[in-house]
């Protein structure tokens, strides 16, 4: 399988959460930009990952964060390889939701990148700032 093959977007937010008995996915307090009282801090948001890709497909995935500086912050690989879990008549896919506590140790633009089979599917920005 082919990252081409895939499509990805993330979303970050304070809070996503999943209702079962719905089976729909609440965010909460989408973020563009996060403020810290102090850097270096550590960042927690939770990441929204929306994905779609052929019926029969089996991907690694990871997720990384960057500093502005492009330095990797953190690094996630999901612990097992993605597979469609969608009915028969929606198009295959799956979404995952993912608690991420990073190091911001500067101010500036830090992006939450998307891989599929080593390419980048999709990058989000988070501008963080400091303030006292």
């Amino acid at each position: 399988m082919t990252s081409s093959n895939v499509y990805g977007q993330i979303i970050v937010a304070d809070k996503i959460e999943f209702n079962p008995k719905s089976n729909s996915t609440s965010l909460i307090q989408v973020r563009n930009y996060l403020e810290l009282s102090l850097i270096p801090s550590v960042a927690i948001v939770d990441i929204l990952v929306k994905l779609r890709f052929d019926k029969d497909a089996s991907f690694p995935l990871w997720i990384l964060v960057k500093n502005p500086e492009s330095e990797v912050v953190f690094s996630y690989e999901h612990p097992e390889l993605i597979q469609n879990i969608r009915e028969a008549q929606m198009d295959p896919g799956i979404d995952l939701a993912l608690n991420s506590r990073f190091l911001v140790n500067m101010e500036g633009t830090y992006y939450i990148e998307l891989l599929a089979d080593r390419s980048i599917l999709s990058d989000y920005p988070v501008y963080i700032r400091c303030v006292q």
